[in-house]
């Protein structure tokens, strides 16, 4: 079986300085760059106590921090839920109680 972070990592060891995004507001970003992001983030993720299994809801804007993130789940073995940053405190908070994260990050 693969895990979705493989095909980035392949692809950033394969061709590391192709760019995998086009941020606006920011500069483009390689696939060898998105993978070191990933790996930061994964050891952050690490840090909070995520482990194999855990749910992390990523409370985020569409930015590379988000997509950095979805993969550092997959590294950690964790599920990211991904909710919408601009909903609501209380809908937010509907979402935490019913998936019961062990971590929530906003961006």
């Amino acid at each position: 079986m693969q895990f979705i972070h493989e095909v980035l990592q392949k692809q950033a060891e394969k061709q590391p300085d192709a760019i995998s995004l086009y941020p606006e507001n920011h500069a483009p970003i390689s696939y060898g760059e998105l993978w070191q992001h990933v790996g930061v983030a994964a050891a952050w993720l690490r840090s909070q106590g995520v482990q194999a299994g855990h749910r992390v809801m990523l409370a985020c804007e569409n930015c590379p921090e988000h997509i950095a993130l979805m993969f550092a789940c997959s590294v950690v073995g964790a599920w990211p839920v991904s909710v919408n940053a601009r909903l609501s405190a209380g809908e937010i908070r509907s979402i935490a109680e019913h998936c019961e994260p062990h971590l929530i990050v906003f961006t």
